[in-house]
């Protein structure tokens, strides 16, 4: 019995320190897509293991108005995040993972990230460079969070980005909001 308790106390910081994204219970609302009228849920439905890495799987459902202004609610594909020592990975088909954030990085430096469509999860072609302009912390309540100041290639928006929560307004999980609606 002592080696089977010693071997769930070894492993218990393990588990509890490999996913610093989102929470069990996390869920996000967002605006849907350009031009469309609707939201959509992205919320943590549990974990899985690839190889030696856990990975958090998120559930994606659109709401949106139809021409008769009856809501309707489509089911996305999931999003596969892995966190591990400040760099978030995302992944569409549970094989291929983007680095979605990067918080080790410091000002100057910069990490891309492929547009995946939000249906299909192929590689679209678009790149979205995001460059490090500031970090600094956030003291919420009695905590504090590192945040990241971003701004794209080219690009005139400056975005924060929270650790642990996600960004405050280009993106959050991907992509929704740079696609056009129906596209596939």
């Amino acid at each position: 019995m002592r080696p089977i308790l010693c071997i769930f106390f070894i492993c218990i910081p393990a588990l509890i320190f490999c996913q610093e994204y989102g929470g069990t219970n996390a869920t996000w609302i967002y605006d849907f897509m350009a031009g469309a009228n609707g939201v959509t849920e992205v919320r943590s439905t549990g974990d899985t293991i690839v190889g030696d890495r856990l990975i958090r799987v998120y559930k994606k459902t659109t709401f949106y108005l139809d021409e008769y202004n009856e809501v309707l609610s489509l089911e996305r594909n999931p999003v596969y995040i892995h966190s591990k020592e400040g760099v978030v990975e995302f992944s569409t088909d549970l094989i291929n993972f983007d680095t979605l954030y990067n918080f080790q990085l410091a000002i100057g430096d910069s990490w891309s990230i492929p547009e995946r469509n939000s249906i299909t999860g192929e590689v679209t072609g678009e790149v979205f460079d995001r460059i490090i302009v500031d970090t600094f912390t956030l003291n919420i309540g009695e905590g504090s969070v590192f945040c990241q100041e971003t701004i794209s290639v080219g690009g005139t928006v400056v975005d924060t980005i929270f650790q642990d929560f996600g960004s405050r307004y280009s993106y959050i999980l991907p992509f929704e909001n740079f696609l056009q609606y129906g596209e596939a």
